[in-house]
């Protein structure tokens, strides 16, 4: 009865036929109050009091033995938050396809590994040592997105942005099956930021030109874990001059048991596509501990200076704590906080930053910030 009523609010939920026994439902919700303060290009540093949301989200996930060893699975992962408009929000899309805006695809896989198309995480979900329940707190939990900032040729003229390799579009990835202590992902992109078929703007006969291609070896061994991966993108835009970013990742953590320590490294080359090169390394350290049902995390970041150019770094302190009220229920503080150097306006990505205004050079960057998460 149950595995019935399931698999209806599914088939009612995406418009899809689907049998019971091959459907599952999951995701989380949550909600954050939050506090947010920014120095603005005016020298006024402002500040916001939101209410915010941890990345809730609906799951279905279809699966299906196809025999032979061989099985299908299919996720639809629909992203959204507590705090966004009511259905007459100007905000809110008509079309519930745009909503399956997190993880989504279709897989086989098998005694040779799994081949899936579609959307999925990459580059950032490499790192190591970054505790899963620190992201009840979006305002602490994007410290390690400071890993993956591009370049640019002149830091203090425009903010710098994460590149696309978070969550790619139009992914064809390859897993391989666990092979001693070893396993590796390659993986390729028509376009990871938009539709491939896309025009440029109005008045340009070039089309997008957006791709990617990613590879990522791990190693797990008892208490030690280790990655190293490549992630390169070219950015997909309305000019001639498509602008390029490469990516090489190092990471390691050790679990002490109660204590876990973790070291993550990146070094980015951007290429403007117009014949200049750029580059800056990053580094972070997360460090978490857990004392029956409470964990403290804590992290440091650091964003190099850009080609030398003086006061192009930035540096981000994290601490929070995290309470597991069931299996299931954790409640969540934290505080960080963001230091540019003299020529940087790097920026603390997230929710609790896109409704501020954005830093000003050399300026700070703080959180604060108390929120609840369940998982299904």
């Amino acid at each position: 009865m149950k595995k019935h009523i399931i698999a209806g609010a599914v088939a009612a939920a995406v418009a899809v036929p689907a049998m019971a026994q091959n459907v599952t439902l999951s995701g989380r919700v949550g909600a954050t109050l939050d506090s947010y303060a920014s120095q603005t290009a005016a020298g006024v540093t402002t500040t916001q009091q939101s209410i915010g949301d941890p990345n809730s989200r609906l799951i279905a996930t279809i699966t299906e033995d196809l025999g032979g060893g061989l099985k299908f699975v299919g996720q639809l992962d629909i992203r959204g938050a507590s705090d966004s408009p009511s259905q007459n929000g100007a905000a809110v899309t008509s079309s519930p396809v745009a909503n399956f805006n997190g993880n989504t695809y279709a897989s086989i896989s098998g005694n040779f590994g799994r081949i899936l198309v579609g959307k999925h995480d990459m580059l950032y979900n490499e790192t190591l040592g970054n505790s899963t329940s620190s992201d009840v707190l979006d305002g602490v939990n994007n410290h390690r997105r400071l890993l993956f900032v591009s370049t640019r040729a002149a830091v203090a003229a425009a903010a710098p942005t994460q590149i696309t390799g978070g969550r790619v579009n139009n992914l064809l990835r390859y897993d391989t099956p666990q092979i001693g202590s070893f396993n590796a992902t390659v993986g390729y992109s028509t376009n990871p930021a938009a539709d491939e078929v896309q025009s440029n703007a109005a008045g340009s006969a070039d089309d997008d030109k957006g791709s990617a291609q990613m590879a990522f070896l791990r190693y797990s061994e008892g208490p030690l874990k280790a990655t190293f991966g490549y992630y390169s993108e070219k950015r997909d835009v309305a000019a001639a001059a498509k602008p390029s970013d490469r990516f090489m990742l190092a990471a390691a953590a050790y679990n002490f048991g109660q204590l876990e320590i973790g070291v993550n490294y990146t070094q980015n080359d951007h290429n403007t596509g117009a014949g200049a090169k750029f580059e800056h390394s990053a580094w972070q350290v997360p460090v978490n501990y857990t004392m029956g049902a409470t964990t403290f995390h804590g992290s440091y970041a650091r964003v190099g200076e850009t080609s030398n150019q003086t006061g192009s770094g930035a540096n981000q302190y994290m601490l929070g704590v995290t309470y597991n009220l069931s299996k299931r229920t954790l409640l969540g503080a934290g505080y960080s906080k963001l230091e540019n150097g003299t020529n940087a306006r790097f920026q603390m990505l997230g929710s609790v930053a896109s409704d501020t205004s954005v830093v000003a050079n050399g300026g700070d960057a703080e959180y604060y910030g108390v929120g609840i998460r369940h998982n299904f």
